[in-house]
């Protein structure tokens, strides 16, 4: 005689199911929305021109917040505004294409604009006189900008 309590087999069933659908991909969202925060944090905001010049030095670094208007002058004492040279220092082109420029964006109430200057330290003085007279007649703040004397940066200008 055969024993049945000694043939008895048990068969588990595995409780596993094929996962069928898309990853979780907040975790991953909130690491990229993070490091992009810190990224813009961190980032200069003030474009540099491509006109190469090499700035005057000074021994304090400056904040402001940027609007655009970069005029550049190099060792030549040529006059560019957005690296677009202005012809003979046409003092009046100059203040057409920065009164085109304002006009481009909107301002906040009681903020005045700022002309920054990019002006080569072997440039002609009568350059910058001709750009703050500029600046004056427009309302405008006039910033120039200087490199540290302690930093090898040319930018120590940052903005906000």
């Amino acid at each position: 005689m055969t024993s049945r309590n000694n043939d008895i087999a048990f068969r588990i069933k595995p409780n596993l199911k094929l996962f069928k659908g898309f990853p979780n991909l907040f975790p991953y969202l909130s690491v990229f929305f993070i490091l992009l925060f810190f990224f813009m944090i961190g980032t200069n905001f003030v474009p540099v021109q491509g006109i190469p010049v090499t700035l005057p030095q000074t021994a304090g670094e400056f904040t402001y917040a940027a609007k655009n208007l970069i005029v550049t002058v190099d060792r030549n004492g040529d006059i560019f505004f957005h690296d677009t040279r202005i012809e003979n220092t046409d003092k009046e082109l100059l203040k057409r294409r920065i009164a085109a420029v304002r006009l481009g964006y909107s301002r906040q109430k009681g903020k005045r604009d700022s002309l920054i200057i990019r002006m080569d330290s072997s440039a002609p003085n009568d350059r910058l006189l001709t750009l703050l007279s500029i600046a004056k007649e427009m309302d405008l703040n006039a910033i120039v900008m200087t490199q540290s004397t302690n930093s090898t940066d040319t930018t120590t200008i940052k903005g906000e």
